[in-house]
């Protein structure tokens, strides 16, 4: 049978809900910390190393910061040492 809970229960039940756990994308503290016009290089192998992704950083940056953003938050360039992401705002 149902049961009928306060506003108080449903709040702890909703706040106590165990879901998906977000995971962390990489390098997010270090792109957070840049500011305008700073830069992160980050080598081929240190990509390989800690992502153990396919994906290139560019498509992988671009889904996490400029995709659904008005203006370019992140610019992402591949170099001869690896890709160097350039925070634009």
């Amino acid at each position: 049978m149902p049961q009928k809970l306060t506003q108080k229960e449903v709040k702890d039940l909703l706040g106590s809900k165990v879901g998906r756990r977000r995971k962390a994308f990489f390098f997010g503290k270090e792109i957070e910390n840049l500011k305008k016009g700073e830069g992160l290089l980050v080598t081929h192998k240190e990509w390989k190393d800690t992502t153990k992704l396919k994906t290139k950083p560019s498509t992988y940056y671009y889904n996490k910061y400029n995709k659904d953003s008005k203006n370019k938050i992140l610019s992402i360039a591949s170099v001869v040492d690896g890709y160097l992401l350039t925070k634009m705002v």
